[in-house]
């Protein structure tokens, strides 16, 4: 379609406005829907090769920089950058014209007369032209937008994308603290958080502070994330990290009276990270701090004697054994 006869067809520039305003909201909601599907495929993927191989913070970490530059990458080509450009008259009225071959035929008919000036010489020429172009005007006006702009890969992409979207609820719903929990470790690569199983363990004491030289008692109550109670772990056992990184695994064993596996530290003698690992289940780390004990190094007395004695208010600095006061002193 040529650009010289937009202005001689009434209508018809009016149409191809409208056509390049439903390209725009076609093209958003196309990028807004793979956009979607990216983000949602990626983050589905990423959570289940952590939910099946408890990756370490530095997988993590990768898996997220993916997720976030695999949706900025399709967001950019597929959503941004087409917004950014135009479509040029020529390619919408070509559009126009694959979709409507008569319609092709008569521009073409109204654009070899409009170039040959010589046959408006002739009034039969005049009278074809004009009605030539009345039967295009009256045609242009029938079309409508949509009849032009294709909807149905932006549907079938919103359709995939919506989907996608309920698919990635859906764990939500149904396991709704498993899936917080994988979430929250692939937003947060390094963060100190338990293992996403089923089973997990309710820690006690969990962070905690002793005197040196005590005996601590470490207690892990099992418990299920679906809030359906299975079968018990056959064991666990306390894994206790140095501040010089060394490793020490203490076994646990089960107290029916507290329900949880239970396992004590004698005379603790430095501080210590812990944690509690069993049927494929760990809890996150917990601290622990081993201190001296305070101790009383001096003292003051103040000794108020009764009035009927007409003895002054007495301080004795730095008491040491035995000191003789008057009776209801």
């Amino acid at each position: 379609m040529s650009s010289g006869i937009l202005t001689q067809v009434p209508g018809l520039q009016s149409l191809l406005d409208q056509c390049q305003r439903r390209v725009r909201l076609h093209s958003t909601t196309r990028g807004l829907a793979e956009t979607s599907i990216i983000l949602c495929t990626s983050l589905l993927l990423a959570c289940l090769l952590d939910y099946l191989f408890l990756l370490p913070g530095v997988a993590r970490s990768i898996l997220l920089t993916v997720v976030l530059l695999s949706t900025a990458t399709v967001a950019w080509l597929r959503l941004v950058r087409p917004l950014l450009g135009r479509f040029p008259p020529e390619e919408l009225g070509a559009a126009v014209d694959l979709r409507f071959p008569d319609l092709q035929e008569s521009l073409a008919t109204l654009i070899s007369i409009h170039r040959s000036p010589q046959t408006l010489s002739d009034p039969g020429s005049a009278v074809m032209q004009q009605r030539l172009q009345q039967h295009v005007s009256q045609r242009v006006q029938a079309i409508r937008p949509h009849e032009v702009v294709n909807a149905q890969p932006v549907i079938r992409r919103a359709t995939a994308a919506a989907v996608m979207l309920l698919l990635t609820l859906l764990p939500f719903l149904i396991w709704p603290d498993s899936s917080k929990l994988l979430l929250q470790r692939l937003l947060t690569p390094f963060a100190n958080l338990a293992a996403p199983t089923n089973l997990y363990f309710e820690v006690q004491p969990g962070d905690h502070v002793a005197a040196t030289g005590s005996s601590i008692t470490f207690a892990a109550r099992p418990l299920w994330r679906n809030r359906q109670n299975g079968s018990r772990p056959q064991s666990a056992q306390l894994e206790m990290q140095a501040t010089d990184g060394h490793l020490e695994h203490l076994p646990m064993f089960w107290d029916e009276s507290s329900a949880s596996f239970t396992a004590t530290l004698v005379q603790a003698s430095q501080s210590l990270k812990y944690r509690i690992t069993g049927a494929g289940a760990a809890s996150a780390w917990y601290q622990l701090i081993v201190a001296d004990p305070p101790r009383i190094l001096t003292a003051t007395l103040q000794e108020t004697p009764p009035t009927w004695t007409n003895r002054p208010l007495q301080v004795v600095d730095g008491v040491v054994g035995d000191i003789s006061v008057f009776e209801r002193s």
